[in-house]
């Protein structure tokens, strides 16, 4: 994530100041007014990004802002601030270079929105194809004479990631004393894109539902951007100390959010996504200011609050050690200010109920002014709190005059629309002189990273890195002042060796160091300068080396999240929300985010190689060898809806089925699925090397995947659903071309070179998501885990060529009817175990709610019947192919293993008798031991070991005379 310092709403609120600025020197008093340096003009995209979906404006959440901007001089002194805006004089043309998408042009254009301008696109760009470049160009009259300047910015046609996520605010307080108190909200349903941080506005495609009577959303309509809600107090004199919780959910427009919370499941509309919202009894009891001098474009996140990722307490000066209030705070002439407010919040009734916020801006709630306004060159935002200070020219006209060269800040907070709290800071100007700068590394999140002693940065050159960003702070000379980052346009950045190292842009407070021929790079050293008003300068010393990928590995975290992920190839994942209180036991995870799994991505890099590393034996879990890369934007995670065949290393999945049709206004696709109810993800497939089971294509439900990676923390898989059955395919792999899909390797033809293939990673997973409540967990899907983890880790033709087999069957027939079942607590009554029995024997008699299956019945049951057997009988009498003998009687005996008591009997007498058997009969032995053995790990771990029942599951095999002949007692 690029960390732009200078805010949207700040770029919007700037005005032209060319009668007023100017520098940090002593002035004299004679010296000209500043006015704008024609030299100095610059394209500034504030967002941080020169990126944008081709959407269409209809569908784009916002557009691409950019603006036109100088410093200032006069005539002896350049860099002068603050920054002018003449985005409002400047005239602006777009052109495309490649001929294939010369009619593009005319479907991008800006809109004239004042200070800033919105890049938009009316053109959808279809399938993914990758990025499509740009040129901008700006051209403004200074004194007669023409000045142009011109930016590339990129067009990337949408990848939608992950299902769409309700956004707005998460926790919402009333006053519990105030019966008349009401709350207001907006929210979006957002589609987060790959390797974009603008989203999908998919709002006007969904309606808003409540599960709770107090918590109102307007009608809807079919152009809405957002969904306001109106919620009343819902504690009264019995309940005013306990929070509650609210439902909300985004459905198709046109279906009855009442159906949707009646006690009537079947007839229940799909859901896009659903989120929880806690109505907190609290309210305001004090407000305290800080302020965040020349702050990063992220400081606030969207809902408004203070992002501590990227801008920590300690930057906020007004809060000593980031809480304890003080009064005053000195701040330099021409820079630019966010405010902050700690909110404290307590419960009227229970004063230990209480919590802090540090809020930026707070629609409707909280609100900001100043007085009185001679330092700021605009008046400060009432409603984001933001400002830019007047420059040293200004200043020091009224530097004596104590009426003017300071201002009390006041944050007003409204409490449930009552009362309204208020909380103060003064602030001072000061000379805007600064005594030194530091150049600073960024992390890819935005936050700083360390600084290294030897002030030494290494670019890794590759696919998995490719640049590294940077960022100039400043030490003022003021002591009063922290150190923060310089202003926006004060610093230049240059390289000592400009065949190796370019930076990007050369003018700016942060800039991005990459290699300057990206396509074939100069390796070596090259020192990085950042110089602040042609005065102060700081270097370090950037090194670029070849550093590609040799190997990438797909890890998971283990049963106990808090460990080393390692390799493993099955785990089991509960669905829902049902799994947040299960044991941490057999491969489940029960983390913060209910009904998810983490993964990771390691790589093996080349220098690791050169040092030593030997691919062929490294282990993917040594992070002292390999690299971890997860996070990082090129990096892919995928799921399927199939499994992960190890012998052949591919994913065996269905296809989906092209039963469904797109509607009109929706991304074009050749696969016609509803987009308004699948994301297009769904529709696509991941794209990853796989074997097709071309004769079962997929009925993929308005339910969607059962499950998908997060579209906003990479590697964690979400289950969708509260009761979802099916295996999935998981792989990961590194977007090199940077298309934002799996590209496939293709030779060279018709002229056109070879392609090669974005790696995949050398290993993938099966995980098999499970209708698991509580209750199931512990008994039920646990021992169908413990039974199937140790096998299916094994990744032998048993693993590949039976089990995974049958448990995709049992998804691919179970999940349509087991994700239209009640929920509740009549979910921890579904039988995992018996379910497995049913597919692997044909017999749904004992299945509870059987008749709720999809219809027709009868066909299912004889394709899965049919499925089984077919598999049985290639594998058992396959002539010399197919699956060993000896590794099913190996199965089994370790499956009679887990039964207690089963340490009296001598495997080998086991093995044995198993190998008196024909193929035909072991296989279906092994097929009832699965069942039997699941139903029997089931009862608690504590009982007495039972020989009665080990002989009961040899009875069921046919192997009952192995207990009678080692004369034990029964």
């Amino acid at each position: 994530m690029k960390t732009k310092f200078l805010s949207i709403s700040l770029a919007i609120a700037a005005s032209l100041l060319v009668a007023c600025g100017g520098g940090s020197d002593a002035r004299s008093p004679d010296r000209a007014n500043p006015r704008l340096d024609p030299t100095s003009l610059r394209i500034d995209f504030p967002s941080g990004t020169n990126k944008f979906a081709g959407l269409g404006n209809s569908k784009a959440s916002e557009g691409l802002p950019v603006r036109m901007v100088a410093l200032q001089t006069d005539g002896v002194q350049k860099n002068l601030g603050p920054e002018l805006n003449v985005t409002e004089g400047t005239t602006w043309s777009i052109e495309v270079h490649d001929p294939e998408y010369a009619g593009l042009a005319d479907g991008v254009r800006l809109t004239s929105a004042g200070k800033v301008k919105d890049i938009i696109s009316t053109a959808l760009l279809p399938e993914p194809s990758g990025q499509i470049k740009l040129l901008l160009t700006g051209t403004y009259i200074f004194e007669g004479e023409s000045k142009e300047v011109s930016e590339y910015f990129y067009i990337v046609p949408p990848t939608r990631k992950g299902a769409p996520e309700i956004k707005g605010p998460e926790l919402i307080l009333i006053d519990p004393l105030n019966a008349d108190a009401t709350a207001t909200a907006s929210y979006q349903l957002l589609q987060a894109l790959q390797g974009l941080t603008q989203t999908e506005n998919r709002t006007a495609e969904a309606q808003f539902c409540a599960n709770k009577g107090f918590f109102n959303f307007a009608e809807y309509s079919s152009d809405q951007t957002a969904a306001a809600a109106t919620i009343t107090n819902p504690f009264n004199s019995i309940n005013n100390t306990e929070s509650t919780t609210v439902i909300i959910s985004a459905i198709a427009p046109g279906s009855d959010c009442e159906l949707l919370y009646d006690d009537d499941t079947t007839n229940d509309p799909a859901t896009f996504n659903v989120k929880t919202i806690i109505i907190q009894p609290a309210a305001v009891k004090s407000v305290d200011v800080c302020v965040v001098v020349n702050p990063a474009g992220q400081t606030c996140n969207g809902n408004g609050d203070l992002d501590q990722t990227v801008t920590p307490l300690a930057s906020c000066k007004g809060l000593d050690n980031g809480t304890t209030p003080i009064t005053e705070a000195t701040v330099p002439a021409g820079e630019v200010l966010q405010m902050v407010a700690k909110l404290h919040y307590e419960n009227p009734l229970n004063v230990n109920q209480a919590f802090d916020r540090y809020q930026c801006r707070g629609a409707g709630v909280l609100s900001w002014s100043g007085t009185p306004t001679d330092i700021y060159s605009t008046n400060l935002s009432a409603t984001d709190g933001s400002a830019t200070l007047i420059g040293q020219a200004a200043y020091n006209a009224i530097r004596n005059n104590t009426a003017k060269n300071n201002s009390l800040v006041t944050a007003s907070y409204k409490n449930s629309g009552t009362s309204t709290i208020t909380g103060n800071l003064k602030l001072n100007l000061t000379d805007a002189d600064v005594d030194s700068i530091t150049i600073k590394p960024i992390n890819k999140d935005g936050s700083l990273a360390t600084v290294n002693a030897n002030d030494t940065y290494t670019i890794e050159y590759g696919i998995l890195q490719e640049d590294q960003d940077f960022v100039a702070f400043c030490k003022y000379a003021d002591p009063a002042i922290p150190e923060a980052r310089c202003g926006d346009s004060t610093v230049k950045w240059t390289v000592s060796a400009p065949t190796i190292l370019k930076v990007n842009p050369v003018q700016d407070s942060m800039t991005t160091a990459s290699p300057t021929t990206p396509a074939n790079p100069i390796f070596g050293s090259s020192g990085l300068t950042a110089t602040y008003k042609e005065s102060l300068a700081d270097s370090v010393t950037v090194k670029v080396i070849d550093d590609r990928l040799v190997a990438l590995y797909l890890l998971q975290q283990q049963d106990d999240p808090s460990q080393a992920p390692i390799v493993d190839e099955f785990s089991c994942l509960g669905s829902g929300n049902y799994s947040a209180d299960a044991s941490q036991e057999n491969g489940f995870d029960f983390s913060a985010t209910p009904g998810s799994r983490r993964f990771y991505a390691h790589a093996l890099l080349k220098s690791a190689v050169d040092a030593g590393a030997d691919p062929a034996t490294v282990d993917p879990a040594d992070l002292s060898i390999l690299r971890p890369v997860t996070d990082l934007e090129a990096v892919i995670f995928t799921a399927d809806v199939g499994y992960y065949d190890s012998t052949n290393k591919t994913c065996v999945i269905a296809p989906i089925t092209e039963g469904v049709g797109l509607p009109e206004d929706s991304i074009p696709t050749d696969t016609p699925l509803d987009a308004a109810l699948i994301p297009l993800a769904d529709a696509l497939g991941s794209g990853v090397p796989a074997e097709t089971l071309n004769t079962l294509p997929l009925q993929l439900t308005s339910a969607g995947k059962p499950a998908e990676f997060s579209a906003s923390d990479n590697g964690l898989l979400v289950t969708q659903g509260d009761a979802r059955i099916a295996t999935m395919c998981i792989r990961v792999f590194v977007d090199a071309d940077k298309n934002l899909m799996y590209t496939a390797a293709k030779p060279a033809e018709g002229g056109n070179p070879a392609v090669e293939a974005d790696p995949l990673s050398e290993n993938g997973a099966s995980v098999l998501i499970q209708p698991a409540g509580t209750i199931a967990l512990r008994d039920q899907a646990g021992s169908a885990c413990q039974i199937f983890d140790p096998l299916l880790s094994a990744n032998d033709d048993l693993s590949n060529q039976l089990l995974l087999p049958a448990l995709f069957n049992l998804g691919y027939y179970g999940d349509p009817a087991i994700s239209n079942l009640p929920v509740g607590d009549a979910l921890n009554q579904i039988p995992v175990d018996a379910l497995l029995d049913a597919i692997l024997t044909g017999d749904f008699s004992a299945i509870p709610g059987a008749d709720q299956l999809p219809v027709p019945i009868p066909s299912d049951l004889d394709g899965v019947q049919a499925i089984v057997g077919d598999l049985i009988t290639a594998l058992s009498n396959g002539g010399g192919e197919g699956l060993p003998t000896d590794d099913v009687i190996a199965a089994i005996t370790d499956l009679v293993a887990m039964i207690p008591g089963a340490e009296e009997i001598n495997p080998e007498d086991l093995a044995s008798a198993l190998e008196g058997l024909n193929p035909e009969d072991l296989a279906a032995t092994l097929a009832g031991a699965l069942a039997t053995v699941a139903e029997q790990t089931g009862l608690p771990l504590d009982l007495a070991p039972d020989l009665t029942a080990l002989n009961g599951v040899l009875d069921t095999l046919g192997l009952g005379d192995i207990l009678s002949g080692l004369e034990l007692p029964l």
